[in-house]
């Protein structure tokens, strides 16, 4: 169970949406509509929710990157990993190309650069810390 830890949760964002893709669901369908009070009716579609998700996960993912163990460099080089695979999807799979996939593979990517960034600003900390 330890090990869950070490996988990336865009890798889920990313099998989820491949599934989707697929089986052909249209991510531009509405899920269900909302009423509002102010008159305005909100009808999310998949995609929407997917890119809810990826902001959750983006959330998550910034948080488990604070610490500077060798579990957070190695779910790091996960995280790249599957950016490189978003990427890859991106320019090669019909399916992929499309603004959700895309705003997905940026918030991969950001997760990338944070994760480094700030492991990189915890551990220079601990060593501060240290002397």
């Amino acid at each position: 169970m330890k090990y869950l830890r070490f996988i990336p949760l865009f890798l889920f964002l990313l099998l989820t949406y491949d599934a989707m893709a697929l089986t052909k669901v249209d991510m531009a369908s509405p899920l269900y509509s909302l009423h509002l009070p102010s008159g305005a009716v909100w009808a999310p579609t998949w995609g929407d929710v997917l890119l809810m998700l990826g902001v959750v996960a983006m959330f998550i993912e910034l948080v488990k990157s604070t610490s500077s163990n060798v579990a957070t460099v190695i779910e790091h080089s996960l995280s790249f990993l599957v950016l490189f695979i978003f990427f890859a999807e991106f320019l090669i799979m019909p399916g992929a190309g499309t603004s959700t996939f895309l705003i997905l593979m940026l918030m991969s990517l950001l997760d990338v650069l944070a994760g480094f960034i700030i492991t990189v600003s915890t551990a220079r900390r601990d060593v501060l810390v240290g002397q």
